[in-house]
């Protein structure tokens, strides 16, 4: 049953009013923004890695993706946006470029971008030089490009200066310049992208019959689930109609968590994040989160100590399970609902509302 809100960015600027269309090539920075040193955890200086010559040839095993990269940008690239990894590099293009190749190529990140390449790491303008010469190759105008990266002065700073559109990956440990505008287009994560370039989610446009798989899916994340909140939590369950036998349902596995009392996003979100999951929206009964591209999963962090949205949720999903008339009845107004709104969102979640009410009375339900 669980409502699908429209997507709500954690931005610190109004970035609608800066993005009306999808860009035709996103320029990625590397160090930081793709990838960054296990060990650091992002928290500390340095937030790079070069190829230290005590690690030797083993480099590669002590850096990870940034949470959500590989679904970000395997995303953008099916979407037909043109992606390039601009680096700065102390060590010459002949040196840094091979290494370049080598990280996208360890990531699996190879086959969706267009090419890479390294900038002067004592010329902050760098890379903005290079992303004006691909924008000119591929015949397009500064506008038509945008820089995503964790560094003011090398991503952000020099390509909104030549025209070129940019999100500067929040990072508390990177260096500040001293003169900074009074508002930067910010996200925190990479994943944060889909969103706010509105890229159509194809799990929310048809619905499937039901499969045995999803209960073993929601067993394997609860499994995850659990072991990150430990004892944060006081139940966890399936919920919406993947949890339901024999309804047709989106492909998507929600989950409920039950924490006893409120507490801001800002308790989970990044926690999250490492398991891929991006922040969606929050009310007074609970914070919603996605996981994947297309979406894979949905996860509601409730509190026992506000609202009804954890009792709803049980109540409707026990008694279609116990109610197989129902549950074929629910079945008939999704897909009348989807064929009313083939996006899967706003119309198809009103189109099932006097239906879940009526069901939630017959539940007992009587708030």
């Amino acid at each position: 049953m669980t409502d699908d809100p429209e997507p709500l960015c954690s931005c610190s600027t109004k970035l609608t009013a800066i993005y009306m269309n999808t860009p035709q090539i996103i320029f990625l920075d590397g160090d930081g923004t793709l990838w960054y040193p296990t060990s650091t955890k992002r928290t500390e200086k340095p937030h790079w890695i070069y190829k230290d010559p005590e690690l030797k040839d083993s480099y590669l095993e002590h850096l990870s993706l940034t949470p959500g990269c590989l679904e970000t940008v395997r995303a953008l690239h099916d979407h037909g946006i043109k992606l390039y990894l601009i680096s700065a590099n102390p060590a010459p293009p002949e040196v840094a470029e091979p290494e370049l190749r080598e990280k996208l190529e360890h990531f699996g990140l190879m086959p969706y971008f267009a090419g890479y390449f390294s900038s002067p790491g004592d010329n902050p303008d760098g890379k903005a030089e290079i992303m004006l010469r691909v924008l000119q190759e591929n015949n397009l105008t500064p506008d038509e490009g945008l820089m995503v990266g964790d560094s003011l002065g090398y991503d952000y700073l020099p390509a909104i200066n030549h025209g070129i559109q940019a999100f500067w990956i929040d990072n508390p440990v990177a260096s500040r310049p001293e003169d900074l505008p009074e508002e930067i287009a910010t996200i925190f994560e990479l994943p944060e992208l889909i969103q706010l370039l509105k890229l159509p989610d194809t799990a929310h446009t048809a619905l499937q019959e039901y499969s045995n798989v999803w209960p073993e899916q929601y067993q394997k994340e609860a499994e995850i689930l659990k072991d990150l909140f430990g004892d944060e939590i006081t139940d966890i369950e399936h919920i919406g109609s993947t949890s339901i036998p024999g309804l047709m349902a989106k492909p998507i596995i929600d989950i409920g968590v039950m924490i006893p009392t409120y507490r801001e996003h800002t308790d989970f979100t990044s926690r999250l994040a490492e398991l891929g999951y991006r922040k969606d929206v929050s009310s007074t009964e609970r914070h919603f989160y996605r996981k994947g591209f297309p979406t894979t999963h949905h996860l509601s962090i409730a509190f026992a100590d506000r609202g009804g949205f954890w009792p709803r949720q049980i109540l409707f999903r026990d008694y279609l399970r116990d109610h197989p008339a129902a549950r074929d009845e629910y079945a008939r107004i999704k897909q009348a609902s989807l064929s009313e709104d083939p996006t899967g969102k706003l119309e198809y979640v009103a189109g099932k509302t006097d239906f879940v009410y009526r069901i939630l009375e017959l539940a007992g339900w009587n708030q």
